[in-house]
């Protein structure tokens, strides 16, 4: 089984869209949960917006997230997709630690990026594999690059395939739908697939087409 932890220091870094947009793609062929940590609980606000079983959600607390991730392993699940919260110190130290891969989005200003040391520190800390992925660019902002540069002071890597700040996004999450659901072939839906790809092959998952 493989746990894939997305985590970020900041709230508003589009961490529940990441998590429920990769875990229906991964649905397709792989058994997939998506653990929600958030309080907030919006996985399970978009899940029960879901006509589909697929993937399977459900809510825990950070201090049982250890024991359930061997539950969800008894359970045959092939792919666990943790939903942090907007939380520092030890209650992001527990989603990393229980993790394979860890997933850090960072909207493309310079705040957000600074705002990702502690997160990173955690990670370091505990030799756990990660990448960053520039979320939420504005359609006419020119500035990938420079905020890849920007984060390579942190001695991670980051995709190169970025998110849009697309308004389908929000548009699939209220219906509880991901992108490619939502709209296929829009531009949104070809950026999940590519991260979706370039996740699984860090992670040494097979990558698969979609029917």
């Amino acid at each position: 089984m493989k746990i894939w932890s997305i985590v970020s220091g900041l709230g508003g870094t589009g961490k529940t869209t990441l998590a429920t947009n990769l875990a229906i793609l991964a649905s397709s062929q792989l058994k997939t949960l998506i653990i929600d940590l958030d309080s907030e609980q919006s996985a399970i606000n978009w899940y029960n917006a879901r006509n589909c079983d697929t993937p399977s959600v459900v809510f825990v607390k950070h201090k049982d997230l250890q024991v359930f991730s061997e539950t969800a392993k008894n359970q045959g699940f092939e792919l666990v997709i943790i939903d942090t919260a907007s939380a520092k110190g030890h209650l992001n130290n527990t989603a990393v630690e229980v993790s394979n891969f860890c997933i850090i989005p960072c909207p493309a200003t310079s705040y957000d990026i600074e705002a990702q040391s502690e997160i990173v520190l955690i990670i370091k800390r505990l030799q756990k594999k990660a990448a960053f992925i520039i979320t939420r660019n504005l359609q006419k902002n020119n500035n990938i690059e420079d905020m890849k540069n920007l984060l390579a002071k942190y001695g991670l890597d980051t995709a190169t395939q970025h998110m849009s700040d697309s308004r389908e996004y929000s548009l699939a999450f209220d219906d509880g739908k991901s992108v490619y659901e939502y709209a296929s072939d829009s531009q949104s839906a070809k950026e999940v697939k590519i991260l979706f790809d370039w996740i699984s092959k860090l992670t040494h998952i097979e990558s698969f087409d979609l029917a």
